[in-house]
């Protein structure tokens, strides 16, 4: 076992903003790192799942928190050894001061990739996939929880122009303003 213990970086924003692709690229790029996807945590329930919606259920928010912890815990286990440790997930609104307060006392280096509306639809809609959906999950109601009523603490970049090297080569040079202590 190390006796340096890893950092702890978390990429947030909503779906298509580059979370899991910018996460995982930046894992690579540093020395001795984990890459740990918040959905992966998530789909560990193979039965009884209860996804997101608006209004959320209670069982939905146990979910997600469950979610946090799981993903905190992993990487916990890869830091103790030495590894970075790099979370990508839905991170913002009213769960993001949960998320905090599950991550204390370790200070975290915080991401929030911020992308336009436009690129968010643009990059949905390359992907094929169904992120957003009828029941009030949808990009401009994410879009806007995260722009004004998400803590504005850590790194908040606007990816929109960026590639996805770009955007890690920011978050690199930037470390020092992602850095959000205990109790922020």
């Amino acid at each position: 076992m190390s006796e340096e213990r890893g950092r702890l970086f978390v990429i947030s924003g909503i779906q298509a903003a580059g979370k899991t692709t910018v996460g995982l690229s930046l894992a690579k790029t540093l020395t001795k790192a984990v890459f740990i996807d918040g959905d992966t945590i998530g789909n560990l329930v193979v039965s009884g799942q209860e996804p997101m919606t608006l209004p959320p259920t209670q069982e939905a928010v146990e979910q997600l928190l469950f979610r946090y912890v799981g993903a905190l815990v992993v990487a916990d286990t890869y830091r103790t050894a030495g590894f970075d440790a790099v979370i990508a997930d839905s991170i913002f609104g009213e769960y993001f001061a949960d998320f905090l307060e599950l991550a204390e006392p370790e200070t975290i280096q915080f991401v929030m990739l911020n992308p336009s509306k436009d690129t968010v639809r643009l990059r949905e809609m390359e992907r094929g996939t169904d992120g957003y959906r009828e029941d009030g999950v949808t990009i401009d109601n994410l879009w806007d929880t995260v722009e004004f009523s998400t803590k504005r603490v850590g790194l908040w970049l606007d990816n929109s122009h960026m590639t996805v090297a770009e955007t890690v080569l920011e978050i690199l040079k930037r470390q020092e303003e992602a850095t959000v202590a205990p109790g922020a």
